[in-house]
């Protein structure tokens, strides 16, 4: 069972004028256990994928599960349901 799992990921940042595709089209599974690093030049999405995967930034399209569960910030509404993903997500 893949502890996180992302699967067709996209962000797009919006400026005044322009769009900025900063990750598009990305699909990862990491395994319980196994360690990954994330390298890449300068401006290449590494620090905007990380905060996809622990839940500080929306994604624009895409799914992150964690331990087989659907997330998505605009989905946490209750105090409780914060609660328990704030639990959660400290396990990242």
């Amino acid at each position: 069972m893949a502890i996180i799992e992302i699967k067709n990921l996209k962000k797009v940042f919006i400026t005044k004028t322009d769009k900025l595709v900063a990750l598009q089209d990305i699909n990862l599974s990491i395994e319980k256990g196994e360690i990954f690093g994330i390298i890449g030049l300068s401006g290449a999405g590494k620090s905007t994928l990380v905060r996809m995967i622990n839940f500080l930034e929306t994604p624009t399209e895409g799914d992150v599960y964690f331990e087989d569960k659907y997330w998505c910030i605009k989905r946490i509404r209750t105090s409780e349901h914060k609660k328990r993903n704030r639990n959660d997500i400290s396990k990242l």
